[in-house]
């Protein structure tokens, strides 16, 4: 009996440099795990096992997204380096990469709540309001992050383009509505 190839989804590992090898070495195992018996294979693809000029700004850029809009990748996952952090500038421009690409943006926060907006909004601190409206999933560890993909991969979900929700976003809250102004209306003397 022939053994039957398993549908292979490549995930793009990104975050902070720092400890770049543990939490991204959970996520393997974890996807091996939780796909086992599956028809489907979740491999985690780490940035910095790539071997490049790591003081080229160039070839770090041309790294990470060469890797990101690759048609094989299917989902990103961020994660911040350490509790309390927040996502590098490298990593807020994955993020708007894979947004342009419209592909699945799982961010991997911290669950402690060290930061509260004005608003009352609770959220950990790395979460940027920029992250939470942008990403697909917000979860708070690695293993749910897997089970995020494994089941939208099962259950497909519906993805509007990152294009069409953002144009919903701006036409929600455009200026004049609740009583706010328009900055672009100004009396000029």
């Amino acid at each position: 009996m022939e053994k039957q190839k398993r549908t292979q989804y490549f995930v793009y590992l990104g975050g902070h440099h720092k400890n770049n090898g543990d939490w991204r070495e959970e996520f393997n195992s974890i996807a091996r795990e939780m796909t086992k018996g599956l028809d489907i294979a979740i491999i985690g693809i780490n940035p910095f096992e790539r071997k490049i000029d790591e003081t080229s700004h160039e070839e770090i850029v041309g790294r990470d997204f060469s890797i990101i809009a690759d048609p094989r990748l299917t989902h990103i996952v961020l994660k911040s380096a350490d509790p309390g952090t927040v996502l590098s500038y490298g990593s807020a421009c994955e993020k708007m990469f894979t947004c342009f690409l419209n592909k699945p943006i799982i961010l991997i926060g911290e669950p402690e709540c060290n930061k509260v907006y004005s608003s009352g909004a609770c959220f950990p601190e790395w979460q940027h309001p920029f992250g939470h409206v942008l990403a697909d999933a917000t979860v708070t560890n690695v293993k749910d992050a897997v089970f995020w993909i494994v089941a939208g991969i099962i259950q497909p979900r519906p993805k509007e383009s990152w294009e069409e929700r953002m144009k919903q976003l701006c036409e929600k809250h455009r200026f004049g509505q609740n009583g706010d102004i328009d900055p672009f209306e100004v009396d000029v003397e």
